[in-house]
């Protein structure tokens, strides 16, 4: 306890404080590299990770697919001399996702589901899907309607595969890692401050962690509504983006 309090009380002192905005700096610049590096130079290996593998090898493409993500891309009118850039791959999961930035020399990664292969129900292998690892009943009405949504149309998988390439090429991802430095810088910026103007370093210690958990709380909700609020802006924007860019996007 005497060996704990002591350095507690050593963050009071000169050095101590030092220390704290080393710390807080080392602490900033995690958080940037936590959202850039997956997206850049650390992007092929991001890849790996989402990747769909069966036995332990990464399950391909299919042409059908292939060219339907190259149409997609003419549909976008993106340059031929930047074609090349966007890559699909099969990813693990539901979702459609997507890695990179059209901004970066290391490209795009567009991640498909596997249901993309499907062109009806009875090609869907029921044995192999399963949720938090429970197999599924398939006789329930719930059953039905996910088997449902796992046949899409051409023309809801373009629309899926270029909601993803026009995200990349937006700001979105170039905000959320701002939101995060602005943040985290934020969070010691303010705590310095409040510390310095009403000497919590005084005050009883319960007193300063209380306030530094109530700003720790304010920083991470003004990151999360700042994430949550350019997320839906920029969805609405590539929405209207596309079903005015081609008719297929219009229903």
């Amino acid at each position: 306890m005497a060996m704990a309090n002591k350095i507690l009380n050593w963050f009071l002192t000169d050095a101590g404080k030092q220390f704290c905005v080393y710390a807080a700096a080392a602490f900033s610049t995690s958080t940037v590299f936590v959202h850039f590096a997956p997206h850049t130079f650390l992007l092929d290996k991001y890849e790996e990770f989402l990747h769909l593998y069966r036995k332990g090898v990464a399950v391909g493409l299919p042409d059908k697919l292939i060219e339907r993500f190259q149409k997609t891309l003419e549909i976008l009118q993106v340059k031929k001399d930047d074609q090349h850039l966007y890559k699909p791959f099969f990813c693990y999961g539901f979702d459609v996702l997507s890695a990179g930035s059209a901004y970066s020399r290391f490209g795009v990664r567009v991640g498909l589901p596997f249901y993309f292969t499907h062109e009806s129900k009875d090609e869907i292998d029921k044995s192999r899907i399963k949720i938090s690892e429970d197999s599924i009943i398939w006789d329930k009405e719930e059953a039905e309607k996910l088997l449902d949504s796992m046949v899409m149309s051409e023309n809801s998988q373009l629309y899926a595969m270029a909601k993803e390439i026009l995200y990349r090429q937006s700001p979105k991802p170039i905000l959320d890692v701002f939101a995060a430095m602005t943040s985290s810088i934020g969070l010691y910026g303010i705590c310095h401050h409040l510390n310095n103007k009403f000497n919590f370093y005084a005050r009883p210690r319960h007193l300063r962690y209380t306030m530094y958990a109530f700003v720790a709380i304010f920083m991470y909700g003004f990151y999360a509504t700042t994430k949550d609020l350019s997320q839906i802006y920029f969805e609405e924007k590539i929405d209207k983006s596309l079903k005015q860019m081609d008719t297929r996007f219009a229903g």
